[in-house]
């Protein structure tokens, strides 16, 4: 009796495991129905990046290569909200990640001019407040 390997993801046509990639890592596959507010977000399933050195270089370049990405960088820590209901996908928005993120096709800085002029607008100056973040464009 001869034994049966276990089906593996290596052990799958190329182009088998590209369409698993693409389901798990391309926007248009995972973006996420809308919440109350009617906010639809994306949910990119990158733990497979990390099942082994090979996978990852694989999946890494897919979703990089199958998404446009831009970081946008502004001087008011409101806008991040803003943008979120109304309904920009927000990717990541941890200062960390969004310094070190290098795959993206635009950076945006956003200033906004009376957030530097105390008691304008009601608010005092918040000029050291900056909120970054990253989108998907689908």
């Amino acid at each position: 009796m001869r034994k049966s390997m276990p089906l593996t993801l290596d052990r799958l046509p190329v182009e088998i495991q590209r369409n698993i990639y693409i389901n798990l890592l391309k926007a248009d596959y995972v973006r996420q129905p809308p919440d109350q507010y009617l906010v639809r977000n994306y949910r990119f399933y990158t733990a497979i990046t990390s099942v082994n050195k090979r996978v990852h270089a694989i999946a890494r370049s897919i979703l990089y290569k199958e998404n446009s990405f831009i970081v946008v960088s502004c001087d008011w820590e409101a806008f991040l909200t803003t943008m979120t209901n109304h309904e920009v996908a927000v990717v990541s928005a941890t200062r960390d990640h969004v310094a070190r993120f290098k795959n993206h096709v635009m950076r945006l800085h956003i200033l906004f001019p009376w957030a530097y002029n105390a008691g304008e607008h009601g608010s005092a100056s918040n000029a050291d407040v900056l909120e970054s973040f990253i989108i998907s464009v689908a």
